[in-house]
């Protein structure tokens, strides 16, 4: 036997199978009818798209880390859902009818005649492990379908036209039509420099703070709108890839304006925009410093931008109240109001129910007090003295639960000083900066504890009520109360009554509120004219207590003095002028029997 003839078959044998392997690894196998054009193909491991369309440059796209970009004929990003659309259309790409191999060799033109020696487009798709090549040739007769060609496969595929919309014509077709898109982008660094004035802000934590060109707080919502109207900014025109074009013709070399984000140090992104193309006043010419495309965008997104140091400044002396649970107030006498786990609130240290209301409207006035003049920047100890801040006439400390231990975290500490016309001077003691704020708005806060006293004095149901009495210059009525508007005279008073007025009259008494709190202790009752002959109204209830009212004088504005005992002191309020109409008409004695 000749083992030389056995090696040399065996050999063969072997290069034979492997040629075998290796073919039916790269080409597709000929398709025996419609179905799927591109097997394999997995739009999301798609690295790069190359697109020659006819006649025209060749359009390239790589894959980025979170977006895809142009390469070719022009680095710029891209519109990553219409390549995503592209793809998915692709992979999922079926042919309407099939012309087989068989067929084909019976056209020798067969190229020249379905338009594939010259095609529409050729399309080269690349992933990791394989790349597909496309020619999409001529339409056919009816023109809503299109031939296509894949290269490796000896067929050609008849598809639906519409994947001709997908494809792009030019690189602007795939171009992000966006200026910036923040999505994706991090930073905590904002620049601005318009027409040579620079600011700078950075973000801590949630907010926004003025680091140039002096230390002040910002005014969020404007810088958010700002990004706002920045994200997603429309190109209207790509004007020029000239890595070599005149900026200074485009008003960008020096540009009038600047906006640059960073991350800590690292530049995210330098925007410039210059002036406007003369017959285009409504744009504007840009361009990011990364890419050398010149854009046309509109003008007034960027309107905000353009803003001076005081424009971005916070206009508020406190951003926020939110949190609040505590509040320092020292003014005509100090006192604190403390939130108690029930969420109402207590004034301290006298140690009295808040009224919940009041201290909403505090917060709320506070952070509704808008800033009317940024007076001084940076103050010396002797402005402390011409603004009156040396000793603050009134002093506000608002605090919160600080997580980390017991004592509270200290938001704010505002203090006002002297008056100036309508105007009223106020400092942080956080910031070096002095501020005008309307004094109307500084006299709506409480300068004593006994404004903040709940309004509520009593409250229960008339049907608890059994009798009313009524003093008055030494005289005494009674009136007792039947049922439902069912009152009575008591033995021993005289005269008419009118128990529907009566009925009506005792209801709001029952769910006593003071208009606002005067005084607090019987310094104050000649003052207030509630002395021993005043109209005084006792109502007894069912359960044996007493409430007893009294009524002095007439207040400056509206409505009367009334004071009543409470934890065993004697506080003087305002009563409603409304209300003391139907007391004086149906609650009193009559003059008759004075």
């Amino acid at each position: 036997m000749n083992f030389k003839n056995q090696w040399f078959w065996l050999l063969i044998g072997v290069g034979l199978l492997g040629f075998i392997l290796v073919h039916r690894q790269f080409k597709q196998p000929e398709q025996s009818g419609p179905g799927k054009v591109i097997r394999d193909l997995r739009p999301s491991a798609v690295t790069e798209v190359q697109v020659r369309p006819q006649g025209q440059l060749e359009i390239r796209a790589k894959r980025a880390t979170a977006a895809w970009e142009l390469t070719a004929p022009v680095v710029y990003p891209a519109q990553s859902a219409s390549i995503d659309h592209l793809l998915q259309a692709l992979a999922n790409l079926r042919a309407v009818t099939f012309i087989t191999a068989a067929e084909l060799k019976n056209q020798p033109k067969a190229d020249e005649d379905y338009g594939f020696t010259n095609p529409q487009a050729s399309l080269i798709i690349r992933q990791p492990e394989k790349q597909f090549q496309i020619l999409i040739g001529t339409l056919t007769a009816p023109g809503d379908q299109v031939f296509v060609q894949l290269i490796g496969v000896e067929a050609v595929h008849v598809v639906d036209a519409e994947i001709l919309k997908l494809i792009p014509r030019s690189p602007d077709d795939w171009r992000d039509t966006a200026v910036l898109r923040l999505k994706n982008l991090t930073f905590d660094h904002i620049g601005i420099n318009h027409a040579g004035r620079p600011l700078r802000f950075q973000r801590v934590g949630n907010d926004w703070r003025m680091t140039a060109p002096i230390e002040a707080r910002a005014d969020n919502a404007r810088i958010q709108e700002c990004l706002q109207r920045l994200d997603g900014l429309e190109v209207s025109r790509y004007v020029s890839d000239d890595a070599n074009a005149d900026l200074e013709s485009f008003g960008l070399q020096p540009a009038d304006l600047e906006i640059t984000l960073q991350d800590g140090t690292n530049t995210i992104a330098l925007l410039q925009f210059g002036k406007s193309p003369t017959n285009k006043l409504e744009q504007i010419f840009a361009r990011r410093s990364s890419h050398n495309s010149i854009l046309a965008v509109p003008k007034e997104p960027l309107v905000l931008w353009r803003g001076s140091a005081r424009d971005f400044r916070e206009a508020h002396l406190i951003s926020e109240t939110d949190g609040v649970n505590a509040m320092e107030i020292q003014g005509r006498e100090p006192f604190a109001l403390q939130q108690q786990t029930n969420n109402t609130w207590r004034v301290m240290p006298q140690n009295f129910p808040a009224d919940s209301a009041l201290v909403r409207d505090v917060l709320t006035n506070l952070a509704g007090m808008q800033i009317v003049e940024f007076t001084k920047d940076v103050v010396t100890p002797i402005d402390f003295t011409n603004y009156g801040l040396a000793a603050p006439i009134s002093r506000y400390i608002l605090k919160a639960p600080q997580t980390a231990s017991a004592t509270n975290l200290i938001l704010a500490e505002l203090n006002f000083g002297a008056t100036e016309g309508d105007h009223i001077f106020v400092r942080r003691s956080d910031e070096t900066s002095v501020y005008a704020v309307n004094k109307k708005d500084f006299e709506r806060l409480p300068v004593a504890p006994l404004q903040m006293r709940e309004r509520q004095i009593w409250s229960f149901s008339e049907n608890e009520v059994t009798q009313l009495t009524i003093r008055q210059q030494g005289k005494v009525r009674q009136i007792q109360r039947k049922g439902a508007h069912n009152w009575t005279l008591a033995a021993g008073s005289q005269g008419m009554i009118n128990d529907l007025a009566v009925e009506e009259s005792v209801r709001p008494l029952c769910r006593l509120s003071a208009a606002a709190w005067v005084a607090r202790g019987e310094q104050d009752r000649e003052r207030c004219g509630l002395g021993e002959n005043c109209l005084q109204l006792t109502l007894d209830l069912k359960n044996g207590e007493k409430r007893t009212v009294s009524f002095g004088s007439a207040v400056p504005n509206e409505g009367v003095y009334a004071g009543v005992q409470l934890e065993g002191e004697f506080w003087i309020f305002e009563f409603s002028a409304a209300l003391y109409r139907f007391v004086s008409l149906y609650l009193t004695i009559p003059a008759d029997q004075l």
